[in-house]
């Protein structure tokens, strides 16, 4: 029973650490795209979900 408790849990950890990743990957993507010409973005069609106002100025001062 413990033994397929802790399969479980790690399998759960796997997956939770791999979307996180994902995610990651996702910003910095996001972020590098931001910083290319508009003419060479390739996901031209994700920029409506894209906030501009976050990647202009992503350090917000308080």
């Amino acid at each position: 029973m413990s033994r397929e408790t802790t399969k479980n849990n790690r399998k759960r950890r796997f997956i939770r650490f791999f979307l996180s990743l994902l995610f990651v990957g996702i910003t910095l993507c996001r972020e590098l795209l931001c910083v290319t010409p508009k003419s060479s973005c390739e996901f031209e069609e994700t920029r409506h979900w894209i906030n501009p106002t976050f990647l202009s100025n992503p350090i917000i001062a308080e």
